[in-house]
């Protein structure tokens, strides 16, 4: 077997570079950031944090209820068009500077920085809300998609597993007692 020949890298493959890296860094259905992406861009943040404390950061661990039924019913084409619907309603209601990830399936993590947890209830009671009026008739046929979602604040030197673990804690609250809801890790601990 060859590999094969790679041309050096010339000023017209500048372009070609950073069409990789976008591609690299994002998820192709959604346009959000992926995982990857957040573990690398969060650490110098999570650096700052725990040698400050004063900017906070509040994660948003976000579910589509019952998506499951909407691939089954209506085909896994109408789940990723309301997947892309639902991504683009999220980076509506957010800043640049906060970070949208499509964590896994439908699932979603955004990241405030510099916010509180006040804040972070806020943006997700708005993402939530947003999603709620949606019409999603030529999709699903008029059936009303949710979202429920989870808030938690990072401690300060608090492992990036544990800060998750306290939002998708949050998020299967919101779930387990009633979906289309949003619960803050302090509404339940």
């Amino acid at each position: 077997m060859r590999w094969p020949v790679i041309a050096p890298i010339s000023t017209g493959s500048h372009s070609l570079i950073k069409k990789f890296y976008e591609q690299a860094i994002r998820d192709p259905l959604t346009g959000l950031y992926n995982r990857l992406y957040m573990e690398e861009t969060l650490k110098p943040f999570f650096h700052m944090h725990d040698r400050n404390g004063k900017d906070g950061i509040v994660a948003i661990m976000s579910d589509i209820d019952h998506f499951k039924k909407i691939n089954d019913s209506y085909g896994h084409s109408a789940g990723d068009k309301v997947l892309k619907l639902v991504a683009s309603a999220m980076i509506g209601c957010i800043r640049t500077s906060d970070l949208a990830i499509r964590y896994g399936g439908e699932e979603f993590a955004i990241f405030l920085g510099g916010r509180s947890t006040r804040d972070g209830v806020f943006v997700a009671e708005k993402i939530r809300s947003k999603v709620s009026q949606m019409k999603f008739d030529d999709v699903t046929n008029g059936h009303k998609i949710t979202l429920s979602c989870g808030v938690a604040s990072r401690r300060q030197k608090e492992p990036f597993a544990d800060f998750i673990q306290r939002a998708d804690t949050a998020l299967y609250q919101a779930k387990s007692t009633s979906r289309d809801k949003v619960c803050c890790e302090d509404t339940f601990s």
